[in-house]
């Protein structure tokens, strides 16, 4: 069933991509984007432990983050950024460090063993404080934009989860509360990875103007 629901976003990220032919870019950078995020939701439980996962499930989570967020990136463009629209700032700046996120979302994962949904939330606000200095109008459009990849994110999960229950294990539970058929493990690190994953492209988007 899994197969089924990439097959489905696979033909929702193709319909997209010849339709909305302005925003072609910004659906790869956004897919892009989503791969060294994707990878390290590979490697790392939300507790901060460490797995072995499949090839199989490797790529199944490759492919599934990089459609979401393309698929995300365009819906965001085209539907939502004209209301959360700000004046273009008239200096480029040097927004490179902001993958200092990532880089201390892996750090904290990897080396010390921090709760995922934490080196998350670390991650970001390490994000933000860059953002507030460099360029503090792409504030509100980073948070936004994190928060939309998070929720759709969040809808995607919830229809795998219900419509193919025994063939998704990507999403462990550790406390046994769930929300919507999600642990709620889940749905905090699916909106840690989006507001992560929002800065991000926000500024290499922005930064590249």
């Amino acid at each position: 069933m899994l197969e089924i629901i990439i097959i489905v976003l696979l033909l929702l990220f193709g319909f997209l991509f010849f339709k909305f032919r302005k925003n072609r870019r910004e659906m790869l950078l956004g897919g892009m984007l989503s791969i060294p995020l994707v990878l390290s939701w590979t490697m790392v439980n939300y507790d901060g432990s460490v797995g072995t996962v499949a090839l199989t499930n490797i790529l199944l989570r490759l492919v599934l983050g990089f459609l979401l967020a393309g698929v995300a990136a365009a819906l965001y463009e085209v539907y939502f950024l004209d209301r959360f629209k700000i004046a273009p700032h008239p200096h480029r700046a040097k927004l490179a460090q902001l993958i200092l996120g990532p880089i201390l979302f892996l750090v904290l994962v990897l080396s010390f063993h921090v709760s995922g949904v934490l080196s998350l939330l670390v991650g970001f606000l390490i994000e933000v404080l860059i953002l507030a200095y460099h360029r503090k109008e792409l504030l509100w459009e980073a948070i936004v934009s994190g928060l939309f990849i998070g929720l759709v994110s969040v809808v995607v999960f919830v229809i795998i989860s219900r419509t193919a229950p025994m063939g998704f294990s990507l999403l462990p539970s550790f406390s046994g509360i769930d929300i919507f058929g999600l642990p709620i493990e889940a749905i905090l690190f699916v909106f840690g990875y989006g507001m992560l994953w929002g800065p991000l492209y926000e500024g290499v988007k922005k930064g590249r103007a």
